[in-house]
């Protein structure tokens, strides 16, 4: 164990002798009816999550310094009261989110007291807003209307207050998947303040004509939304069957690339056959089907059968939320061996903020292998993933915690991006999802070869992840 993982032991037990004498956070002062566990149950517990991040981590202090981390878990050491297992999750929330890492994180279980129901609704960040994206009765006729505040608070404000609880590798992912995780969650609004004694909570929505409306936000269902997904594939456009959801407002079907999201991987020609497009959702074999080995030389020997035909490979990324990293290898060293490596704007990525985990690193295995252009928006981690997260036992509460005990280098160990950014930025927007369009899709197909020559500038382009574009990927001085 590191010097800082046994100082973080030592700590945690001094802490849990003397904290009886130190006064309660008030983050814990607000009296709770669900199940509690005592202060020194829930002391415990903060010393073996914080042993562990700082004796595991790889570099548990990228981000947040050692003197920063120390404040914080004192802060958990001082309570004397017991606590209700909803805060207690959100203060090791909190706590972990300090991390700054998409597998540094902690879930409530489906029978967690205070997270046993959900609502049925989704929420999502678009570049005009957040919007309602999908929903059961009774809120079914929110869908397609855009959330200007909750319980008074600006959406900003909202926002804000859910990144600080939300598990990313950098700030952007943290706005989107607070957005988009944490608001169908009643405990949330609980435990921000923002719902009523009646359990209602005040929503201010605004209509496509400008019109705005009160309404409330109360009714749930008796399922608990981590028992329907905790990955996160019902976030995107994986929405329940049977709900009223965006495509029901469309003026048109979904684009191509929202066709067919229920399958792991997929290809066909486009463009008049001049390109092919490709969309790997989840690296991991389709059940009774072909695999992705085998999906992967199909493709390129098809590529390599029909040349000079295809002019462009469009890899959609854009909803693989991870999972194998070894499924996705074959692919940028196939692509690396073709003929379309070479070619300015042979190879275009689409990139998103649900590009997580083995999805940003299949990004950089790309990035090392060849020069390709990536298009639509930030990746949602960094390329050289901090993995292999191992569970923290956590005995009283029954909580779901991991952290993270190793790094996955995809480029090389002096590439500190916190994301993959886009060549060309194209964010989600309301209108376009609206109209049936993906304007990212469209920039891929629209690219020119002297727009794509551009990104890989004289005296920059020897390894691709320093071209100017991903300035805006490093880390934020702190």
């Amino acid at each position: 164990m590191s010097l800082w993982g046994e100082f973080a032991v030592r700590s945690a037990r001094i802490f849990a002798l003397c904290c009886l004498l130190a006064g309660a956070s008030p983050l814990f002062a607000k009296q709770s009816p669900e199940p509690t566990i005592s202060a020194e149950q829930a002391r415990e517990e903060a010393g073996l999550v914080f042993a562990r991040i700082v004796g595991k981590h790889p570099d548990a202090f990228w981000h947040t310094g050692d003197a920063e981390w120390q404040e914080a878990f004192q802060d958990l050491a001082r309570r004397t009261e017991p606590v209700s297992h909803a805060e207690h999750f959100f203060a090791l929330a909190k706590f972990m989110s300090m991390a700054f890492d998409t597998h540094t994180q902690i879930y409530p279980e489906a029978d967690t007291p205070g997270f046993q129901t959900s609502y049925p609704i989704r929420f999502r960040l678009f570049e005009e807003g957040v919007y309602v994206t999908a929903a059961d009765e009774p809120y079914r006729d929110w869908v397609g209307l855009k959330l200007i505040s909750v319980a008074g608070q600006p959406i900003e404000q909202v926002i804000s207050n859910l990144a600080t609880i939300s598990f990313a590798d950098h700030p952007q992912r943290k706005r989107n998947w607070g957005v988009e995780y944490w608001m169908p969650h009643p405990a949330v609004y609980r435990h921000f303040g923002w719902m009523d004694q009646d359990g209602s909570v005040a929503v201010e929505l605004a209509h496509p004509d400008g019109r705005t409306e009160q309404l409330r936000l109360k009714s749930t269902s008796q399922q608990s939304y981590d028992s329907i997904s905790r990955s996160g594939s019902n976030t995107a456009y994986f929405w329940p069957k049977g709900w009223r959801t965006l495509n029901d407002l469309a003026q048109a079907p979904p684009p191509l690339s929202r066709s067919r999201l229920d399958e792991n991987y997929w290809f066909t020609e486009i463009a008049d056959g001049e390109m092919i497009y490709v969309q790997l959702n989840r690296p991991f074999d389709a059940a009774g089907g072909e695999t992705l080995f085998d999906f992967w030389l199909r493709l390129f020997q098809q590529i390599s059968a029909n040349h000079p035909k295809y002019k462009r490979l469009i890899l959609d990324v854009r909803y693989d939320l991870g999972g194998s990293i070894s499924f996705s290898l074959p692919a940028p060293y196939l692509a690396h061996a073709s003929y379309l490596c070479c070619k300015p704007g042979g190879l275009v990525l689409l990139t998103g903020r649900e590009t997580v985990s083995a999805g940003a690193v299949i990004v950089g295995e790309f990035e090392r292998a060849s020069r390709p252009i990536t298009i639509g928006e930030p990746t949602g981690s960094r390329p050289n993933i901090f993995y292999n997260h191992t569970q923290i036992p956590l005995p009283h509460s029954g909580l779901f915690a991991e952290a993270s005990t190793s790094k996955y280098l995809a480029t090389v160990e002096s590439d500190k991006r916190v994301m993959i950014a886009p060549d060309m930025a194209t964010p989600e927007s309301i209108t376009a999802v609206l109209q049936g369009r993906d304007l990212a899709l469209e920039a891929a197909i629209a690219l020119t070869s002297e727009q794509a020559e551009a990104f890989y500038s004289r005296g920059r382009n020897y390894e691709s992840w320093i071209r100017p574009s991903q300035d805006a990927a490093q880390p934020i001085a702190q």
